[in-house]
């Protein structure tokens, strides 16, 4: 929930996600598929608060979840409910607006979503008191990194990174083992600020990448810490 990827490619779209969290946090029940009134949704469920920090639907929406939203903040002891849950109630408004609308963010801790629906790429800010919801360019790749984690430096060097990752795509495919690659390996020899980070708390403990196409959705799923890794998905 602390880096999440988008690639744009001719057949669909990448949504890919490392996790950050300490490791005792890491137990994961994975897939998990749950029936909607006229869709499915798909995800690895966090055992600790029943939500999940990535999402996608039979109708090839995605979404991903970041802590924090514009700059880092002091978290209180209790929240009405985990960020981790609204990822599932997302989908079943009409539209983004009117998730960005309707949906009740008092009492919820601060985080941002980017979140791919009806082939559109919307970003979304909740900083504890007023909601940001922006329509990005679809053409455009793009990193993100969690402002409770990274510095506005480590933030720029990590966006660098990637950059000169897409840079040298057209020397090379893009698909799901390349973009789980750079998930995996893109450092400056600092463990703590590559996109696998590790510090002495907290690290990398899953790698998620969603591929949606024509052809249907898969989601790729890496469980770090023990050592599970799987695919899942609609056709």
């Amino acid at each position: 929930m602390c880096t999440v990827t988008f690639v744009p490619v001719k057949e669909g779209f990448f949504l890919s996600t490392n996790r950050d969290e300490i490791i005792s946090r890491a137990r994961v029940e994975w897939p998990v598929e749950e029936e909607r009134e006229n869709f499915k949704l798909l995800y690895p469920r966090d055992q600790a608060g029943s939500g999940t920090w990535v999402i996608a639907d039979s109708r090839n929406n995605a979404a991903c979840l970041l802590n924090g939203a514009f700059l880092p903040h002091t978290r209180r002891e209790k929240y009405r409910h985990s960020r981790g849950l609204i990822l599932r109630g997302i989908f079943s408004f009409p539209s983004m607006q009117d998730f960005a609308d309707q949906y009740n963010l008092d009492d919820i801790e601060p985080f941002t979503l980017i979140v791919v629906w009806d082939k559109h790429l919307f970003e979304f800010r909740w900083d504890g008191g007023t909601k940001h919801l922006y329509s990005l360019e679809w053409k455009n790749p793009k990193i993100w990194s969690s402002v409770t984690l990274y510095s506005p430096d480590m933030v720029k060097l990590r966006e660098a990174w990637f950059n000169q990752w897409m840079g040298e795509s057209g020397m090379r495919e893009i698909n799901t083992a390349g973009i789980l690659s750079f998930h995996k390996s893109a450092d400056n020899g600092d463990p703590g600020v590559a996109i696998r980070m590790k510090r002495e708390n907290i690290q990398t403990i899953s790698i998620t990448s969603i591929f949606a196409s024509g052809n249907g959705l898969e989601m790729h799923y890496i469980d770090l810490v023990n050592l599970i890794e799987g695919s899942s998905g609609f056709k």
